[in-house]
């Protein structure tokens, strides 16, 4: 049954209209106003067809009451909802937009905020930084919850273990108790609306904006909490102070932030495939190494685990039984995936990674599945808009001639353009050439995804191959239809 709000001073509407309802982060907002009773309707661009040829995620919210719509006006023919709610990417000339004139609207991320505000009486937990937030949501949330938590989470993927319950979308996850997990989106700044109960800071780098911007921002978002588990060296960026060889810190709120110094520190002190060693300081004195197990491949994998127990550390709750959920965790939808093999033996792969510090993190974790040191890997990217493409086209040069081994392949797909308005430049072809002519390692284009499917031709059972790219759900269809053979179960 829906939830009604506990000290409650902030009234959400009766009714609410998503526009974009298909977004990952708009759908898991408008799964949790039903869940609250709020009469939720949406639409998409993506809805025009037939219903049995729609995405997982509109099944999902049909399921839990919400009523979809073509993105053409239509459903203000039929309802008049209190309040429109927006993303940054709904442009003015939208048809719902057009139709809804005069009715009350609202940026997704302030729905985000009334949402957490009817329920001040739980502790919200903000996950934000440039990369691993996604996973580290629904990480965090499944660590709660296998605690016995039973958190709230607002996730920006589809989570493996929160997709088959009653209030369970994969990127919404109802729950009873006092923590509300949630994905703070920093390409737009709409974080900025929120003001957490805690956070966790994972990391600054290049997106969709350049670092000292970001590290402005952070600071900003960060300033009103009360405990903060800060990635080092982003900690150090917002102006805090953390202990030499710290990768986390946690702080707790004092009078001011200025006077708050870490009331512990986390340090992955051992790394191996499938287990690492971490390290836990409290004071100058009292130190801590903890064993345990990492279910996903990649050093990043291990960093995102600790992150999971510096905010558990910063909740005070028991860090044994936190460890002891790490290896339950199911994963994410579209985080190094491994689909199967492909024809030729090669292990195929299916990953979200679309900014320099993602793929090369990516491409790490994948050469640990390699089964042999000859083994090479193929990389296949779909750049996630001309825009980003041009913002990290310098940075993930760097990247790939650093992460790269000698006879891999990373190869471009045409850039993902999924309407509005765009420059149209630069094409990852124009990107695919630069590279190969400034660069020591293998790149190339590939027109259609038929022409990548041919390079794999190539491949060898001692090989991986990866899909990589943003925005597009074909993707992960891709990948799969590169595998003739299930992956073989640990």
């Amino acid at each position: 049954m829906p939830q009604t709000s506990e000290n409650n001073d902030t009234e959400l509407p009766r009714s609410a209209h998503f526009v974009g309802v298909g977004g990952v982060g708009m759908s898991a907002v408008a799964a949790a106003y039903a869940w609250m009773g709020v009469k939720v309707s949406g639409s998409d661009r993506k809805i025009c067809g037939s219903a049995e040829s729609l995405p997982s995620v509109f099944g999902k919210l049909k399921d839990i009451g919400v009523e979809l719509f073509p993105q053409d006006g239509s459903f203000a023919t039929l309802s008049k909802p209190e309040l429109i709610v927006v993303s940054s990417a709904v442009e003015e000339d939208n048809p719902d937009l057009v139709a809804a004139a005069g009715i009350a609207r609202l940026h997704r991320s302030k729905a985000l905020a009334a949402f957490l505000a009817a329920h001040d009486a739980k502790t919200s937990i903000a996950v934000c930084g440039t990369s691993g937030k996604t996973t580290t949501t629904a990480w965090l949330a499944e660590t709660l919850n296998l605690m016995g938590e039973d958190p709230v989470m607002i996730g920006g993927g589809v989570s493996r273990r929160f997709k088959s319950g009653q209030w369970e979308t994969g990127n919404f996850k109802s729950g009873s108790g006092k923590f509300i997990v949630f994905e703070a989106d920093e390409s737009d700044k709409s974080l900025l609306n929120i003001t957490p109960g805690a956070t966790v800071l994972l990391n600054i780098g290049t997106d969709h904006h350049d670092e000292s911007e970001l590290a402005r921002m952070f600071d900003r978002f960060t300033s009103q909490t009360e405990c903060l588990a800060a990635e080092s060296a982003a900690a150090k960026a917002i102006g805090l102070d953390t202990l030499p060889n710290a990768d986390f810190a946690v702080f707790k709120k004092n009078s001011t932030r200025s006077q708050t110094t870490p009331s512990s520190t986390w340090r992955l002190a051992e790394y191996s495939p499938g287990k690492a060693t971490m390290e836990l300081r409290r004071g100058k004195n009292q130190k801590s190494m903890l064993q345990l197990k990492i279910p996903q491949p990649g050093r990043h994998s291990a960093m995102n685990a600790l992150a999971v127990l510096a905010m558990v550390d910063a909740l005070g709750l028991d860090i044994r039984r936190a460890i002891d959920t790490i290896p339950k965790f199911k994963g994410v939808e579209r985080r190094l995936i491994e689909t199967g093999q492909a024809p030729s033996g090669a292990k195929v792969f299916d990953d979200y990674a679309h900014n320099p510090d993602k793929i090369r993190a990516c491409l790490e974790a994948v050469r640990e599945s390699l089964p042999a040191p000859s083994g090479k890997i193929v990389a296949i990217f779909q750049p996630h808009g001309f825009k980003p493409l041009e913002f990290m086209r310098e940075q993930l040069f760097h990247a790939l001639e650093k992460t790269l081994g000698k006879n891999d392949l990373f190869v471009f797909l045409p850039v993902h353009y999924a309407g509005g308005s765009a420059s149209f430049s630069p094409t990852a072809s124009e990107v695919a050439e630069t590279f190969s002519s400034k660069g020591e390692k293998h790149y190339a284009y590939a027109l259609t995804r038929d022409i990548a499917r041919e390079i794999l031709a190539e491949t060898t059972s001692e090989d991986a191959i990866v899909v990589m790219g943003a925005r597009d759900d074909s993707l992960a269809q891709f990948a799969a239809s590169l595998a003739c053979h299930s992956p073989k179960k640990r």
